[in-house]
């Protein structure tokens, strides 16, 4: 029975793997839709990627007898960072103002007693 082959296109990643590849690249493309829908002030830019890595294995008559294909499918979305916070470092980790995060100085607005952390 001859073997019927197909050429590896975006139309014929589906035949690979059980549609698995299609599935990933669906879950990676819904993470960047998500992302520019939670932060639509970050206007950096989302990315997703099909890196395909191609390691030629050579026959006996040391030509390329066939290729070994793996494909990854990954996503980037900006790093969310936090506004910076002052903090004191002691031995047992840092500290920091419970009612002002951003100035370490500033008194505090509760009498200790009334902090509730007692």
């Amino acid at each position: 029975m001859p073997i019927k082959t197909i050429t590896l296109d975006f139309e014929n990643l589906k035949h690979l793997d059980h549609g698995l590849l299609n599935a990933m690249l669906k879950e990676h493309l819904k993470r960047i839709a998500l992302d520019c829908l939670d932060r639509p002030h970050d206007k950096k830019e989302r990315l997703v990627s099909l890196d395909f890595r191609a390691v030629p294995v050579m026959g006996n008559d040391r030509e390329c007898d066939h290729v070994k294909i793996s494909v990854e499918c990954k996503s980037k979305v900006p790093v969310f960072r936090t506004t910076e916070f002052q903090m004191k470092p002691t031995v047992g980790g840092f500290l920091f103002n419970q009612d002002f995060p951003n100035e370490l100085q500033q008194p505090s607005l509760l009498d200790d007693d009334e902090d509730g952390d007692e």
